[in-house]
């Protein structure tokens, strides 16, 4: 292929996520993932070695500066559906039990807010993961007011309102 077609498929690279610009500021710094196998390598106890990069010498470069703090992890779509539907069963089960402490669930309470969750999962993942994705969560929302838009969603028994309603309650 030469580089005069004009229909010839174009390579953009797709923007780095915040993990991959994090590891390229550590490399650039000297604290990436090759100096830290060399460290390792280079020590007489690796064990104590991968420990002492971990827990010392890299928070110790974010405290003075030289490296940035690591990125805070973002969920995928697919785990922000199970942790929404687990909420959601977990509210509930608390809404007709009465509110127990964590403390005070037997292992058959546990086992039926897991098979809740599975089956709001199931019956509305799809549903919930369009949502999240046309609606994701901004620091502008007011405080509760996203969890009250998901929660009322996945209240709803399956097929209820259409696209359209759930977008007009979303506003």
């Amino acid at each position: 292929m030469t580089t005069d077609d004009p229909w010839a498929p174009c390579a953009i690279p797709a923007p780095a996520t915040p993990q991959q610009s994090y590891e390229k500021a550590l490399d650039a710094a000297g604290y990436g993932a090759a100096a830290r196998a060399r460290y390792i390598a280079e020590a007489a106890d690796p064990e104590y070695a991968e420990c002492e990069w971990d827990n010392n010498i890299v928070p110790a470069a974010e405290a003075a500066g030289i490296i940035p703090e690591p990125p805070a992890y973002e969920l995928t779509v697919e785990e922000q559906v199970r942790e929404w539907c687990h909420r959601a069963a977990s509210r509930q089960f608390d809404a007709t039990h009465g509110d127990p402490a964590p403390w005070d669930l037997t292992q058959q309470d546990v086992d039926t807010i897991k098979a809740d969750t599975e089956r709001l999962v199931v019956e509305r993942g799809q549903e919930l993961a369009a949502f999240l994705r046309d609606n994701p969560r901004t620091p502008e929302d007011p405080a509760g007011a996203y969890d009250d838009r998901v929660f009322a969603l996945l209240a709803r028994a399956p097929g209820d309102g259409t696209r359209a309603e759930t977008e007009e309650t979303t506003k």
